[in-house]
């Protein structure tokens, strides 16, 4: 249905002469990417509405998005399963969502997420398989991570401190968390690549 309406838009953008054809290709993959991100983006929102979870939802796409862009980690091999694994991960939030999480004391939501602060930082960028990254992408993508990290631990410490409300704290250490694991399954992607290409 995605690949079916980016191949409508792009055919139509080319036809009218907005696009040039030659590039059909490229414009096609891209709308493809935008029209997956957007239903991904409204699904989300949409399961966060279902369950009254709409703000934490929210939260977490944004925590997520700016950290996982330059961070890297897994990337499934098609559209359909990344959109599953994309489910399943906001099912999951979603639900620790609607758990009781203020019985977790503060000082340790802290801890958990300046943990995972560096230990995001300490393994960005993690490479996909099909876009190896060199010296100048890394150091960027690197410095792009440290910087969206301290603006979300800041706004989140900052949320806390005015509205005593530690619901972005906990969306931030979710999104952490997410990010994360993503980057150790991607490493561990990336090594087992490695090692079948060797033989």
């Amino acid at each position: 249905m995605i690949s079916k309406l980016a191949r409508i838009l792009t055919d139509r953008q080319v036809d009218k002469g907005k696009l040039p054809s030659d590039e059909r290709e490229v414009f096609y993959y891209a709308f493809e990417n935008l029209i997956s991100d957007i239903f991904n983006i409204l699904l989300s929102l949409g399961i966060g509405f279902l369950f009254g979870k709409c703000f934490e939802m929210l939260v977490f796409l944004a925590c997520y998005g700016m950290i996982r862009k330059h961070a890297g980690g897994y990337h499934a091999c098609t559209r359909g399963r990344c959109n599953v694994i994309s489910i399943c991960i906001v099912l999951l939030i979603v639900s620790l969502n609607c758990l009781e999480y203020s019985i977790i004391p503060v000082w340790i939501m802290c801890i958990v997420v300046i943990m995972l602060s560096f230990g995001i930082i300490h393994i960005s960028p993690v490479e996909a398989i099909n876009k190896p990254l060199n010296f100048e992408e890394k150091k960027k993508n690197k410095i792009s991570t440290l910087k969206n990290i301290v603006l979300i631990n800041l706004f989140a410490y900052l949320w806390m401190i005015l509205f005593l409300d530690r619901s972005l704290l906990y969306n931030a250490m979710l999104a952490f968390t997410a990010v994360l694991l993503l980057q150790i399954f991607g490493m561990i992607k990336l090594y087992h690549y490695k090692n079948n290409q060797g033989r």
